[in-house]
């Protein structure tokens, strides 16, 4: 399955890891690959994994997706009740 490209915007390893990408307005998507979900949970590859492992964050889905959502609500329980988003 190939990967999905969204016009003028490179989600390659390298480019997450160099901190290079930026994220055009609207276009975050739901389900993300594994790079793209440490990424936008601000961790290395090797630290959203752990994370992933101990049960901070959500697992992937059956395709290896990490849902966008679910991330949110992770982030917003280890950050505590007052940054929680509404629900």
């Amino acid at each position: 399955m190939p990967r999905e490209k969204l016009p003028g915007v490179d989600f390659s390893p390298n480019r997450l890891r160099k901190g290079e990408v930026s994220w055009p307005a609207g276009t975050l998507p739901r389900r993300m690959t594994r790079e793209l979900a440490a990424y936008y949970c601000g961790d290395a590859l090797v630290s959203f994994a752990e994370k992933v492992r101990s049960g901070l964050y959500p697992g992937p889905d059956d395709r290896g997706r990490f849902d966008r959502k679910l991330l949110d609500d992770a982030i917003a329980d280890r950050t505590g009740p007052a940054r929680r988003r509404p629900k």
